[in-house]
Formats: structure tokens, C-alpha cells, sequence
């Protein structure tokens, strides 16, 4: 049950390592993890459409209100995401993670509220209750588990092309340059092409 030791194994690193960068992560390149994720607020299982359109420029994020360094950059980065999601083809998506498995999905939704409130925070929040997308991302980064926060950035084509492991000052800003080169790409794109 590989679905099931994943939930109960909770890594977190406060710098990324200084030898590589969000560009040249082994996972860079690779298909987007599957994405089996339900609304966190209701319960509904979301389809891969609703969440995060082909086509689209796709921040995928894990986290959890148990991890102080998610904690400390959430504010942040949903900040961010409010922002750069004023264009239509950009997607956070952020899954709300269990702190053991012992978790209820109702305990994860009333905490992921509960720290919303503190923040004064406007986000999506999304949940893995099967713990599938959370086992694609960890075979996508070919690692035994994930580290949190985790978050990675999928272009229009589908493909990985940054990943965020741990919490650093600047990662933010890194994932948002990184989606404004993207979009201005695909906006780039859009404007040249025949009708």
C-alpha cells in the first residue's frame, strides 16, 4: 500500500539544495503528475478539466497547514497566484495535505479553513484523499516522497518545466517570473496565429 505509506511521510526542508535550480530538476520535461483531486470545501471530485485545462500554464502545490515553511509561504504565493490568475490561462492548482493518516477529509478541510481565516487568504483549496496525485508527483521527481512545500509549474503542452522543494525567500518570486515568461509565451502565440 504505497498510496497509503505516502500520507504518513512528511519531509520538510527549509532550503533547497545550492546546487540545483528549478529548471534542472530531474522531473523537468516530464508529463504533469495525474491529477485525482477533489474540491476540498465540498467534497466533489474534480475532473483534470475543471482543475486545470490543457492549454493552460498550471501551478501545481503541496502543502499543509501542519508545515510551518508551507505556512510561512502560502500567504505569499496565493497572493501571487491572485495575480497572475487575472490571465485566463493560468491555473493554480493547490492540494491541501494531511498531516498523518489518521486525517479525516472533513479535519483537512476545517484546518485548511481555519488557517485561510487567520491569513485573511482567498485561495482554492483542493484535496488527494487517494493519495494518487501525490504518488505521480513523487515518481515524477523520483524520490521516495515529496517535501512541503512542493510546488511545479506545468506548461500549456503538459510538460514540467520547474519545480520548488522546500521553502526558500525567493521561491515565489521565481515560480511567478517563471509563469509571466509562460504566459507571455502563449500570449505571444495566440496573437500570431491565423484565425
Amino acid at each position: 500500500m504505497a498510496i497509503a505509506f505516502l500520507g504518513t511521510i512528511f519531509v520538510t526542508r527549509l532550503n533547497r539544495s545550492t546546487n540545483s535550480s528549478a529548471t534542472d530538476h530531474v522531473a523537468v520535461g516530464k508529463e504533469l503528475p495525474q491529477l485525482d483531486l477533489v474540491a476540498l470545501d465540498s467534497g466533489k471530485a474534480m475532473n483534470a478539466d475543471e482543475i486545470a485545462p490543457e492549454g493552460t500554464v498550471r501551478l501545481l502545490h503541496f502543502w499543509g497547514t501542519w508545515c510551518p515553511p508551507c505556512r510561512m509561504e502560502y500567504p505569499h504565493l496565493a497572493e501571487t497566484a491572485t495575480q497572475l490568475s487575472a490571465n485566463s490561462n493560468f491555473r493554480f492548482v493547490p492540494v491541501s495535505c494531511e498531516s498523518g493518516g489518521g486525517e479525516t477529509m472533513g479535519g483537512l478541510a476545517q484546518k485548511t479553513r481555519e488557517y485561510f481565516a487567520s491569513e485573511n487568504i482567498n485561495s482554492p483549496a483542493l484535496a488527494d484523499p487517494r493519495g494518487l496525485t501525490r504518488q505521480s508527483a513523487v515518481d515524477r521527481l523520483e524520490q521516495p516522497s515529496l517535501y512541503y512545500p512542493t510546488s511545479m509549474l506545468i506548461s500549456p503542452a503538459g510538460k514540467i518545466v520547474g519545480v520548488w522543494e522546500g521553502y526558500t525567500p525567493d521561491a515565489v518570486d521565481e515560480i511567478a517570473a517563471a509563469a509571466t515568461q509562460l504566459l507571455t509565451g502563449l500570449q505571444s502565440r495566440e496573437v500570431t496565429s491565423p484565425e
